[in-house]
């Protein structure tokens, strides 16, 4: 009920009142393409790391090295601490983010699972885009590069969801938290974290030096990459038959290790 709440309408609620509240950069596309080629190259990790191992193998690790929590997790931290432009930046990111993790992984794994079960790209944009969040980036991407403004009407409404959202957000992760600690998934779940983490400082070590943005946007790009492991790979690993027990302790260790780093990287830049 509170995942409900969230995805479908706390969280398109704080994306209405940020790009309310700021007007569009078109630079701002350039992160959607970094968003997309970052979960595909995390994607790929964990094609690498399973290799030499079975089919299942192969897509449980492509599932669970792979996409970034931004909607509930990044976007209420950043709506806090940096504000209106904090979260333009993250839901741009997000759309490239979410082409992958809200169902493109979930075919890619499963077509590595079964060659018989290849993806379509209509089967992909249909998964993309049932999602309302990605929808709400969409329309008010498309509203601001038309300059148009939502009736104060609505964002009188909506301001209160979005208000509502950080709490209720945080809150679903909590209740969704599940730390079991079992003794025969520690090399795996410290095998995964640290190439995934590993992975997002080569990543940010690189967008901080060489990516041509201001200061705010690089700081913004460079939380993003630590946010935790996509909220949807448990269910994916569920589909594909895998351990979903491991996937549930490695997505709830993330989101205590991204939390951790998060908030040191707001402290330090």
């Amino acid at each position: 009920m509170v995942s409900a709440l969230v995805v479908k309408i706390t969280l398109p609620c704080a994306i209405i009142i940020n790009f309310s509240r700021m007007d569009f950069d078109v630079s701002l596309f350039f992160l959607v393409p970094i968003g997309f080629c970052g979960t595909l190259f995390l994607i790929g990790i964990g094609y690498f790391m399973a290799r030499k191992k079975s089919p299942d193998e192969k897509a449980f690790q492509m599932i669970n090295h792979s996409g970034f929590n931004i909607g509930t997790f990044a976007i209420p931290y950043l709506h806090s601490f940096v504000g209106p432009s904090g979260v333009i930046a993250a839901s741009m990111f997000d759309i490239g983010n979410a082409l992958l993790c809200t169902g493109g992984t979930y075919a890619l794994a499963s077509s590595v699972q079964d060659p018989h079960n290849r993806p379509t790209i209509g089967s992909l944009l249909k998964k993309t885009f049932s999602s309302i969040p990605t929808l709400t980036y969409l329309l008010m991407t498309l509203l601001s590069l038309l300059h148009l403004r939502l009736p104060k009407g609505i964002l009188t409404f909506t301001e209160i969801g979005a208000d509502a959202n950080a709490f209720l957000a945080m809150a679903m992760l909590g209740i969704g938290m599940e730390l079991t600690l079992n003794r025969r998934h520690f090399s795996a779940i410290t095998r995964i974290l640290s190439v995934r983490y590993l992975a997002a400082m080569a990543f940010s070590l690189a967008a901080w030096f060489l990516l041509p943005f201001d200061r705010t946007l690089r700081k913004t790009l460079v939380i993003l990459l630590f946010s935790p492991l996509a909220s949807f790979d448990p269910i994916f690993t569920e589909k594909c038959g895998g351990d979903v027990g491991l996937s549930s302790e490695i997505n709830s260790i993330s989101i205590i290790i991204s939390i951790i780093c998060m908030t040191l990287l707001l402290i330090i830049l």
